[in-house]
């Protein structure tokens, strides 16, 4: 496999950092998934060595607790959170002055001596703390108490997290894509195609890390089973050990990606070793690693919960469980259940009214499913005889099924929802290296075409969200007519880089047109001179 080049490497780094710095602005703070509740541990951290303890939840309470300090408390009430987010009619119409006087009040609670007095989460703590960690180092070594500007300082990580998934995922699809141009141009598609990736980079929120730990647990995988000459030397075992080790401190997803790859690459690098003795070293080295790595988290989850992996928040039955039963007719055979998980909260985030006028079309979700699935079994026989195709098959079976039996024995037990669209994204990786085997198979024009098909799904997203939150168009928003509750520099940062990312779209379909042809013109002059 021949190496990526570090200038294309650059432009995938800022390309994906710049979708979510746009997003950082875009999204409403505390709008995003759990948000609050993340950058509440982010602040936990910031104070305490070990993460927060789990709470045991009674039957018939709810689970979806949390103990934000005074000053976050605070920024969350004053931000009107949950007016706007249970209202789908609800919208943010901020003035100057408002947004001054809630940017005092909150400076001021920030620096009081109760604003660090955080209590325990109950919810998102079975997290291991690798992303609120470095955010925490950040936030002390900047000095940041304000919780406004820290909150959007955390979003600023979250969205270099993606500029790195980005990088992993250049690296994954090498092998099902050899040429650069067509390589940046898939990627593009692919990650404009589903605004949940960039949303999720523009908000606090540890999706972003597990998504591109199992991008690069794939990633390792498939350059192990195509070339595993290159890992069995000794720096190769201590390379997966580290990526194993550090795989176990970003989210429990994560661990089933390590899982279902283990196999695959240990039984290629045994082929390869040349004796008993060299194969027992081996494996003893890369499983050290990955301990030495990974053990203060299981120590401290054996000490906890007495198992390697936290539960789930529910651990006794709710106040309407259910029965196998619903779950299969209900939820798994329900056409409308599937199409709003796999469709809707998949492509769009969470299921919130922001979407209410496109999802609530039968056809538009119809259309997009059957898009979804056309690409995913084209790239299935298109993919066939690939090294790794075995290896993305069982991911996406078997982490599809894992996903669906937790949800059922979630349900079942307390009568609550677990499973979010958002959750299958760890299997972006095989999907997207199945469908680029397909891609590749069609016409350069209908190639282009997808490109601006994603491109525009993904600005009328953003014009969507905009309008939902704040009356406003995307071009208001550019021009910086819309008062948002957020630090000017990030907002300024934001409308930037959405303005970069609207002229690449305008400019990129005429560019990549020219330079199909001319790359197509000197082998047409050729066969002409034959």
């Amino acid at each position: 496999m021949h190496k990526v080049r570090g200038r294309e490497q650059f432009m995938v780094f800022a390309f994906f950092l710049s979708l979510g710095l746009i997003w950082m602005g875009l999204m409403p703070l505390w709008q995003g998934p759990d948000e609050p509740a993340q950058f509440a541990y982010v602040q936990y951290m910031e104070h305490h060595v070990f993460p927060p303890r789990q709470d045991i939840v009674p039957a018939g309470q709810s689970p979806w607790l949390y103990s934000p300090s005074s000053a976050e408390n605070m920024a969350v009430t004053l931000s009107q959170r949950a007016r706007v987010l249970q209202d789908p009619a609800a919208w943010f119409s901020w003035t100057p002055y408002e947004t001054a006087k809630i940017f005092r009040a909150v400076a001021h609670a920030s620096a009081s001596a109760q604003a660090a007095t955080i209590g325990t989460q109950n919810y998102v703590e079975i997290y291991p703390p690798l992303y609120y960690d470095l955010i925490a180092w950040g936030l002390r070594l900047l000095g940041l108490r304000n919780v406004l500007y820290a909150a959007y300082m955390a979003r600023a990580v979250s969205a270099l997290w993606l500029a790195v998934l980005g990088v992993v995922w250049n690296q994954v699809l090498r092998s099902a894509i050899r040429q650069s141009v067509l390589r940046l141009m898939f990627l593009a598609t692919a990650v404009l195609a589903i605004p949940t990736v960039g949303m999720l980079g523009g908000v606090v929120n540890n999706d972003v890390v597990m998504d591109g730990a199992s991008m690069a647990v794939f990633g390792a995988s498939l350059a192990a089973m195509q070339n595993p000459l290159r890992f069995i030397s000794w720096k190769g075992a201590v390379a997966l050990g580290l990526l194993a080790g550090m795989v176990i401190w970003t989210k429990e997803e994560a661990y089933l990606a390590l899982a279902l790859s283990l196999p695959f690459v240990l039984s290629s690098v045994w082929r390869k070793q040349a004796s008993w003795r060299v194969r027992g070293a081996w494996f003893g080295l890369a499983g050290a690693t990955a301990l030495l790595v990974a053990w203060p988290w299981f120590a401290l989850m054996l000490h906890r919960y007495h198992a390697l992996v936290p539960p789930l928040t529910y651990q006794s039955a709710g106040s309407n469980p259910r029965t196998w039963g619903f779950v299969v007719r209900h939820e798994l055979l329900s056409r409308s259940f599937q199409m709003d998980m796999m469709v809707t909260q998949l492509f769009f985030g969470m299921d919130c009214p922001w979407w209410q006028p496109w999802i609530s079309i039968s056809w538009f979700r119809l259309v997009l499913g059957a898009i979804v699935i056309w690409i995913l079994l084209g790239g299935v026989l298109a993919g066939r005889g690939q090294r790794g195709w075995a290896l993305a098959m069982v991911w996406i079976s078997a982490g599809f099924t894992m996903l669906w039996l937790m949800q059922g024995e979630y349900n079942v037990l307390t009568g609550f929802y677990f499973l979010q669209g958002r959750y299958f994204l760890f299997l972006l990786a095989p999907a997207s290296w199945l469908a680029a085997h397909w891609w590749m198979k069609w016409p350069k024009v209908l190639q282009i075409g997808t490109f601006i098909g994603a491109a525009l799904l993904s600005l009328a997203t953003m014009s969507r969200t905009i309008w939902r939150y704040y009356h406003h168009s995307l071009l208001s928003y550019l021009l910086g007519h819309v008062v948002l509750l957020a630090p000017p520099a990030s907002i300024n940062l934001s409308r930037i880089c959405l303005g970069i990312l609207a002229t690449a779209v305008a400019v990129a379909p005429i560019t990549l047109l020219a330079y199909f042809r001319a790359d197509t013109e000197p082998t047409q002059k050729s066969h002409k001179g034959v």
